[in-house]
């Protein structure tokens, strides 16, 4: 009897053994499921924080709409789908990924970039569970967040039907040779804006706040059938400045629609509000003819205007051209600071001639300038000066004198 109750015993526990296995293997293995069912995405934080860096200037601070607040996250095929926008510019960005569960949310933009921008491993998986919660994980790093509806997130405009084409290269010369000639002032909101004219396969960028103007002209990869102008913010083309890659082989495919012009780069879409109203003719800012010229290497053209705007501490700091007998001297002074005189040689064909000069739009011209050597042209009366890189056909820089007292 009690080798029975022993062998019962042994078969009961071998059973429960086997029972109580199975069953913790069918709750792992459930687990497991239930988990890998909430998985959304896996993908690499390198590239993550890319798309991310990408979208998150457009992330609206304005109260008023919340939801813009944030960063529309959707799941689909083999990527992931960022943007974000405030109704004035937006950024549309996608990330490759492994896929396990298509979606669409919208997390807090600022937090879910802080995040992204410090996470811990190579890789980051996003999973979501219970109500609307998102759970994003990195090495030992875990971060549960709340997510919003993303049916009312507003899509980017999309690429009209006609579109022009430029190579990546060439359109980050035009953006930098000229946004920077914009003025600063909201009072004349057109010139806080870049002119973009495009007639056949040629286009011209034009910026000028008065004082100023820079003009740059190209030949587009695809022209169009129709001739457009447009003013494009100049906050909007540094953002799109930011985002061209380094790649010279690449293009950007951009149109315009309605009051918008949308950019199309690889993995990418940046859209942007134009400002309306009529550009002024800058054609006629040219002089007709300048009887001063002067070939100078552009590096100690720039160097010498800092070093000698450095004496001018109060108000706007200017400098003094003065260009005789291939020499051009480069001075400043300022009564309780002191002065500062510098030579260098030059090529000059015409007359002597001794000018002023903003020292700021001197210099910014001359750091985007892509020549070694450039031209100056000055005339008398106050005749607005023009510079351009030697032998630069598609480039002109004119700026205005300054008169001193």
């Amino acid at each position: 009897m009690s080798s029975t109750f022993h062998n019962n015993r042994a078969l009961e526990n071998s059973y429960c053994s086997r029972g109580c296995a199975q069953i913790f293997a069918d709750t792992a293995c459930g687990k497991a499921q239930r988990e890998e069912a909430g998985l959304s995405f896996q993908c690499e934080s390198a590239a993550l924080l890319q798309g991310v860096a990408s979208v998150d200037r457009a992330i609206s601070n304005n109260d008023v709409e919340p939801l813009l607040s944030g960063i529309l996250v959707e799941v689909e095929g083999d990527r992931v789908r960022l943007v974000a926008t405030d109704r004035e510019i937006g950024v549309e960005r996608t990330v490759p990924a492994q896929v396990t569960q298509p979606g669409r949310w919208v997390v807090d933009g600022k937090l879910f970039s802080g995040i992204v921008r410090k996470l811990p491993a190579d890789e980051v998986i996003w999973r979501m569970q219970g109500e609307g919660q998102a759970v994003v994980e990195s090495g030992r790093a875990r971060f549960t967040l709340q997510t919003r509806s993303a049916e009312d997130f507003p899509e980017l405009t999309p690429m009209p039907e006609e579109y022009w084409r430029i190579s990546q290269s060439d359109l980050r010369s035009m953006i930098r040779q000229t946004v920077f000639a914009t003025a600063r002032e909201e009072s004349r909101p057109l010139l806080t804006g870049v002119l973009i004219e495009i007639e056949g396969d040629q286009i011209a960028f034009a910026a000028t706040d008065a004082n100023r103007l820079a003009l740059r002209k190209g030949r587009l990869l695809q022209g169009g059938q129709k001739s457009a102008a447009a003013v494009v913010p100049a906050k909007s083309l540094n953002e799109v400045l930011r985002l061209l890659s380094g790649d010279a082989e690449s293009v950007v495919d951009f149109g315009i629609q309605g009051n918008e012009i949308i950019f199309s780069l690889p993995e990418m879409k940046f859209v942007s509000r134009l400002i309306e109203g009529q550009f002024p003719d800058y054609r006629r800012v040219f002089p007709a003819q300048l009887p001063v010229r002067f070939r100078i290497e552009r590096n100690a053209f720039l160097d010498a205007v800092d070093r000698a705007s450095l004496v001018t501490r109060n108000g706007t700091p200017f400098v003094r051209l003065s260009v005789s007998n291939n020499s051009l001297a480069v001075t400043a002074s300022e009564a309780e600071v002191g002065q500062a005189h510098e030579e260098i040689p030059v090529e000059q064909d015409g007359e002597d001639l001794e000018m002023s000069y903003q020292a700021r739009f001197l210099m910014d011209v001359l750091r985007v300038i892509e020549q070694d050597y450039v031209e100056v042209h000055m005339g008398k009366d106050l005749l607005p000066a023009v510079i351009h890189g030697v032998d630069d056909d598609a480039y002109r820089y004119v700026v205005m004198p300054v008169r001193v007292g």
